[in-house]
């Protein structure tokens, strides 16, 4: 399918789409499942600002309250480059407590590890490398008027010998499923701030990740009104 372009100004595309199977070195190794027709799901009709879907890249605590991790994941690494937003997070006490090796460098394995990429507002890839194998999925917020948005996610699992015969890939499919209608619930609930209210733990995240986004939209700002000022 051919990724569409709109531009409020009517300027022409200023960055490639990536190329999710192949954007993290360790899954571009591995034959992946189509995800074609069953890697794939639709929401509509949500009440979700995209800002928010944005901001669930620096929010690694959600991961233990929503998605019942046993520990929130340690962030790794964090890069910035124009339109694109990449990090690297470690899950569990391996990562927790040893995130570099004995030189003292960060560790370069991906067990346990899931690389965020957002490429705009509108393109993400999560790349999860678990014990069953690798697993890739996009989540695309696309808004369809004001204060509606629709969710396009994709799956990707890596082969394994027999999946499809002893029924691995179903399993691995349908519990890759289950994280975004637990985030899709708390969005489509959630009331948009500008300036957010933060805990001062999580504050400097965000407010990267605000000052990010601010390039997307027509007039650098969300497309909301801020509250007006108290009295």
């Amino acid at each position: 399918m051919q990724a569409k372009w709109h531009d409020a100004a009517g300027r022409p595309p200023e960055w490639d789409v990536p190329d999710v199977l192949t954007v993290a070195a360790h899954a571009a190794e591995h034959d992946f499942h189509p995800a074609w027709p069953d890697g794939r799901s639709h929401h509509t009709h949500l009440r979700v600002h995209p800002q928010m879907v944005v901001e669930n890249a620096v929010d690694p605590h959600h991961f233990r309250f929503v998605h019942g991790t046993e520990l929130s994941p340690v962030i790794l690494e964090e890069i910035v480059d124009g339109p694109s937003w990449w990090a690297r997070v470690g899950f569990g006490r391996g990562w927790a407590k040893h995130p570099c090796d004995a030189d003292g460098a960060l560790r370069t394995d991906t067990m346990n590890t899931i690389e965020l990429l957002w490429s705009g507002m509108g393109i993400s890839a999560n790349i999860e490398h678990t014990r069953d194998g690798i697993r890739i999925i996009t989540i695309n917020p696309t808004p369809v008027e004001d204060g509606r948005t629709e969710l396009f996610a994709t799956y990707w699992l890596s082969r394994t010998d027999g999946d499809l015969a002893d029924g691995g890939y179903r399993r691995r499919l349908d519990e890759a499923k289950l994280a975004l209608p637990d985030d899709i619930r708390i969005w489509d609930n959630q009331i948009f701030l500008e300036p957010p209210g933060l805990a001062t733990q999580e504050a400097a995240g965000f407010r990267r990740m605000r000052h990010w986004t601010r390039q997307f939209y027509p007039t650098g700002r969300t497309g909301l009104r801020e509250p007006e000022p108290s009295v």
